[in-house]
């Protein structure tokens, strides 16, 4: 092996050790020149260039496979933002296209816009069940980064947010139509949805989430919308009457937020064939192809502060970081004060998102949703009885706590009262009422 071979083989070992280093620290490393540096990159196929001037970095390809990134617009214009590369020995780096006003990045592992969009939840088993040419586990939580990224390439069309990768489902999108219903189809067409939900045999696009669901379109007068619909079950048994009871309290609580000014998502309940249905809009969806681009606040988290301790601390130090407005950290903390007086103990960072878009670190709050008593829900298939003990609150939700508890009296008022809720719930409603208002 001659002097040029050797160097060439050095930078490789290089790299693969290191991950991206700048052009001064290859030159130290390998104490060579500039010059010679040039030499040996015109001759070295896998040594990728991130960046330009002196921010520049090189870092060694792992495949010579490229990750086209498309973004969708809300009235389905697409834009071709750049490509994913993997890096050795770990990670991933974002070219932009040229003449582009995006930057390049280099991230130390999977990039967070991505992780959040894999199929998961109940809907993301149904994803894996239908698709066993991807061999992917059987459990979302155990997919490794070759599982995502092969998925995203070839079935990737239909994801949550507005990026596309990949040739394949770039194409997959194109070619797609939605079949949107009428509304007066719904009474036929949602039973035999939930069905075949159940059944893994057609559950639409990947939305997350445990409880059964699917999702569809809707034919309006002059568009259409794409929901996300969730069922209980049968509401002649106890089980299916208690998921019955929880469909209606989201429906009452994502009302309420809106009727007092808070941003949450549209939804109808409606029962049919021995099954309650809620019917929600999604908001990453607009018209019949558009869309917008959306995190969850886990990602956000993730990336910018790393605790997901709650969302009253995360919204407060992405305020503090400049990364939310004023008005979207006291929603988020007012968000969780209502969530804890409704006796919603599934507040996780999942179940709240923030609309984003690819080359900004500006955030603003996406409409809620999942927002309802989940302390009440079934523990596999069983009804256990839960005590509504007197919320406690943070020093940090003072400002907002006692318009929280206002609404929060105001939703189990409703409930108690609600004709369609079972008597059982009612007079649970009841009781937590009367605690709330003493607190």
């Amino acid at each position: 092996m001659g002097k040029k071979e050797e160097k060439l083989e050095e930078l490789r070992r290089l790299l693969k050790r290191r991950g991206p280093i700048s052009t001064q620290e290859i030159l130290k490393e390998l104490s060579i020149t500039q010059p010679t540096f040039s030499r040996m990159a015109s001759n070295f196929s896998d040594l990728l260039a991130i960046g330009d001037g002196r921010s520049r970095l090189y870092g060694l390809s792992r495949t010579q496979e490229s990750y086209p990134l498309i973004k969708i617009g809300e009235r389905a214009e697409v834009f071709a933002l750049g490509e994913l590369r993997l890096l050795e020995p770990r990670g991933a780096a974002f070219i932009p296209q040229k003449k582009s006003s995006l930057k390049a990045e280099v991230y130390s592992d999977v990039p967070f816009f991505i992780w959040d969009v894999r199929p998961q939840g109940y809907l993301g088993k149904i994803f894996v069940s239908q698709h066993p040419e991807l061999k992917l586990p059987d459990r979302w939580e155990d997919w490794q980064e070759s599982d995502l990224y092969r998925t995203l390439k070839v079935r990737g069309d239909d994801l949550v947010g507005n990026l596309v990768i990949g040739h394949e489902s770039f194409e997959q999108f194109q070619s797609s139509e939605p079949t949107p219903l009428k509304k007066i189809q719904r009474e036929v067409e949602y039973p035999k949805l939930a069905d075949a939900a159940l059944q893994g045999a057609h559950a639409g696009s990947s939305a997350g989430g445990e409880q059964p669901k699917f999702t569809t379109a809707i034919q309006n007068e002059k568009d259409i919308s794409h929901v996300i619909v969730k069922f209980s079950p049968p509401t002649d048994t106890d089980l299916g009457r208690r998921w019955a009871n929880l469909l209606f309290a989201e429906n009452v609580a994502l009302k309420l937020l809106l009727e007092n000014g808070y941003e949450a998502a549209r939804s109808e309940v409606f029962e049919c064939n021995s099954r309650v249905f809620l019917e929600v809009t999604r908001f990453d969806r607009v018209g019949r192809k558009g869309r917008k681009g959306m995190l969850s606040l886990g990602v956000v988290d993730d990336e910018y502060v790393g605790e997901r301790s709650s969302w009253t601390k995360t919204a407060i130090r992405l305020l503090d970081l400049k990364l939310i407005k004023k008005q979207d950290a006291e929603a988020i903390v007012f968000l969780d004060c209502f969530g804890t007086c409704i006796a919603n103990t599934d507040r996780h960072f999942g179940n709240l998102s923030m609309f984003w878009e690819f080359g900004k670190s500006k955030f603003s709050l996406a409409p809620v949703y999942d927002m309802l008593p989940m302390a009440y829900a079934p523990v596999q298939g069983n009804i256990v009885e839960r005590e509504y003990k007197s919320p406690v609150v943070q020093f940090e939700q003072l400002h907002v706590w006692e318009s929280a508890k206002k609404l929060g009296i105001e939703f189990w008022h409703k409930l108690s009262n609600d004709d369609r809720v079972s008597n059982n719930f009612k007079e649970i409603s009841r009781t937590n009422l009367n605690i709330l208002k003493s607190t």
